[in-house]
């Protein structure tokens, strides 16, 4: 999806202009919007996009977003693969 792109463009750039970043939040809300429309669904990294990226991008120092949404990336997958390993068993209870 373009607006997903369009989105993480913002962060991308290491001094974004005053004007970009006043636009990231009707930038995200156009992109979440677009997002439940087509896939019907709001999974919890977009649920953390639309409530917390545009406050916390908008405190961060524009030469730090980067390191915060790799964090953030990183802190989901760790969050997922947890996840995965508490339920990982569920398909064996059921079979048995």
């Amino acid at each position: 999806m373009k607006s997903w792109n369009k989105f993480f463009s913002i962060p991308q750039q290491k001094t974004p202009m005053a004007k970009e970043r006043s636009n990231a939040d009707t930038i995200i809300k156009e992109t979440v919007d677009q997002h439940i429309n087509l896939v019907k669904n709001i999974t919890p990294k977009v649920y953390i996009t639309e409530d917390h990226a545009v406050d916390q991008y908008l405190r961060v120092r524009p030469d730090l977003v980067q390191l915060v949404i790799e964090h953030w990336v990183e802190r989901n997958h760790q969050y997922r693969f947890r996840v995965h390993d508490q339920f990982k068993r569920e398909r064996e209870m059921i079979e048995h």
